[in-house]
């Protein structure tokens, strides 16, 4: 009887499961950080809608926006520094990974995760990827990191 290896192997991750993980971890946070913040909105300025289209102004409005981009970062950097993953890559089997070292620094998780607060910035860096060919965002090929899947070969 011939017997089979199994090997662990790592492969890149398709587009849709990154952008689909993405989505998942957004949805998250804003359950997580924007219901706590809904009654300072509804409070302070009469809800959001009034603070984006009533004109109204407020130093308070900074601050909260602030804390807000800072949790956001604080969730991605955090989690892929830890753990390789955050909660939208667990559900869909995918890992942030250092090229350089065994695990991830922290500046290389800071570096990849800047611009996740901001979506716009975030879709012209993964047009980078898009437009190179490749399977990593401009702000991946700065931090060296990669996203990958782990994948089954049978020997």
């Amino acid at each position: 009887m011939k017997r089979v290896k199994i090997e662990s192997k790592f492969q890149a991750t398709p587009l849709w499961k990154r952008f689909f993980s993405y989505v998942v971890d957004i949805f998250l946070i804003n359950l997580i950080v924007s219901i706590p913040f809904a009654g300072y909105f509804e409070s302070r300025f009469g809800g959001v809608r009034d603070v984006f289209f009533g004109g109204k102004s407020n130093g308070g409005l900074l601050i909260v926006s602030f804390l807000i981009l800072f949790l956001i970062l604080f969730y991605f950097v955090i989690m892929e520094y830890k753990t390789g993953q955050t909660i939208g890559s667990m559900i869909f089997g995918i890992y942030a990974i250092s090229l350089i070292g065994k695990n991830m620094a922290f500046g290389q998780a800071f570096i990849r995760n800047i611009l996740m607060p901001f979506p716009i910035v975030l879709l012209i860096d993964s047009l980078y990827m898009i437009f190179k060919g490749g399977n990593r965002r401009l702000f991946e090929v700065f931090s060296a990191t990669a996203v990958v899947e782990k994948g089954v070969v049978l020997k």
